[in-house]
C-alpha cells in the first residue's frame, strides 16, 4: 500500500479487527517516521528527492529493518553528508535502490583517505585544526 493509499483509507483500517501488518511504499523521508511509528507497519519504502533523503538521513537510519528500502526520485543528486553520517548512516545508506553520491563535508584529515576510498563520495571537504 502507498503512503497515499494508507492517508485514504486509513479510518477503513481502523475498523479491521483482526491482526495485520501493513508494508508502505512511496513515503516521503520526512514521514517515516511518523509511519514507523505505526504498531500496524512492517515496513516501509522511502521514495523522496536527494536533498529530502540527505536531510533525513539519521532519521531513517533510526528506523532499522523497518526501513525496507530508499528511491531516489526525479534526478539523483550526491547527497550532502557529514563524514560521521558517511559512517553512522551505513546502514540506511545501503538501503538506496539506486547507485547514489555523496558530497562529503566535515571530513578529518585523518579519515580523508577512507573517505576517498569510498565510490560513492564524488567530492570532500577536508577540515583539520
Amino acid at each position: 500500500m502507498s503512503a497515499a493509499q494508507l492517508s485514504d483509507n486509513d479510518s477503513v483500517l481502523g475498523r479491521i479487527t483482526s491482526s495485520y501488518r501493513l508494508d508502505i511504499t512511496d513515503a516521503t523521508a520526512a514521514n517515516a517516521a511518523t509511519l514507523a511509528a505505526r504498531t500496524d507497519l512492517a515496513t516501509v519504502s522511502v521514495t523522496d528527492s536527494s536533498a529530502s533523503i540527505a536531510s533525513n538521513l539519521d532519521t531513517l537510519q533510526s528506523l532499522g529493518k523497518k526501513l525496507k528500502s530508499i528511491t531516489q526520485s526525479g534526478t539523483p543528486a550526491a547527497l550532502s553528508l557529514t563524514a560521521s553520517q558517511l559512517t553512522s548512516d551505513a546502514a540506511a545508506l545501503a538501503k538506496i535502490s539506486n547507485r547514489y553520491t555523496a558530497a562529503v563535508r566535515d571530513v578529518s584529515a585523518e579519515a580523508a583517505a577512507r573517505v576517498a576510498a569510498n565510490t560513492n563520495v564524488v567530492t570532500m571537504d577536508v577540515v583539520d585544526s
